[in-house]
């Protein structure tokens, strides 16, 4: 009622389907900040998992703020967390469920063994134990289930919806998880697919692509360019 009662005037705008308002939705929300969308106009910073790969790179486990990351570089990434102490719980939980080195994981300074393992809550890698290509070979396996999608394409794909009542159609395009734009018009594509564009990682958006790539056929296009097309 208290919405209704501040209404002054009512402005829409057409999209080809469903996908298409809710980029729409999640790029106005953020741009406008109304009072009632408060999930979505959550702009804030998001931190993730970062695993290094050499063995003497220690510790082994960073929080890293997503803003610092390049978008190309999420395949190396784990979860996406909206503060730091979330992601740094997740790894204090993967410690003590898979008896993972506290220190090795950066939850833990100092000489000599780590405190696990004197609680038999660690294998005994940092007590030579266990040899550390098994013990990384264990955390990589931890961490499985919350890895990052690589992003499966050379360059930009698209998805085209088309409203079969209207005939309208609009061709969303993306590029290492990031959306790009919306071309409504075959005359602005091959520009669109020339131009290089500001890569800015969202996790809403982030979760619209995922789940539209999953009900959608990507096909190769000219250009370089691949297109998805639902039929």
């Amino acid at each position: 009622m208290e919405m209704a009662q501040r209404v002054k005037r009512i402005e829409w705008k057409e999209t080809a389907g469903e996908l298409g308002a809710l980029l729409l939705e999640a790029k106005l929300i953020k741009k406008l900040q109304p009072t009632y969308n408060r999930f979505l106009r959550r702009n804030i910073k998001l931190y993730a998992i970062q695993l290094s790969e050499p063995l003497n790179d220690i510790p082994w486990l960073k929080v890293v703020c997503m803003d610092q990351v390049d978008p190309t570089d999420l395949e190396f990434l784990y979860g996406v967390f909206r503060t730091k102490k979330g992601a740094e719980d997740l790894i204090r939980n993967l410690a003590s469920e898979f008896k993972l080195c506290p220190k090795l994981l950066g939850l833990e300074k100092g000489k000599g063994v780590c405190f696990a393992y004197q609680l038999n809550k660690c294998t005994g890698v940092c007590a030579g134990k266990e040899k550390h290509e098994l013990h990384h070979l264990r955390l990589r396996n931890a961490l499985i289930s919350y890895k990052l999608k690589a992003w499966p394409y050379e360059g930009k794909v698209g998805i085209k919806e088309l409203n079969p009542e209207t005939n309208k159609t609009d061709m969303h395009l993306f590029e290492h998880w990031c959306y790009l734009e919306t071309v409504s018009e075959d005359s602005n594509l091959e520009e669109s697919i020339n131009t290089k564009y500001e890569l800015l990682f969202d996790l809403d958006i982030y979760k619209l692509i995922v789940k539209a790539f999953k009900n959608n056929v990507i096909k190769e296009f000219s250009f370089e360019f691949q297109i998805a097309d639902p039929d």
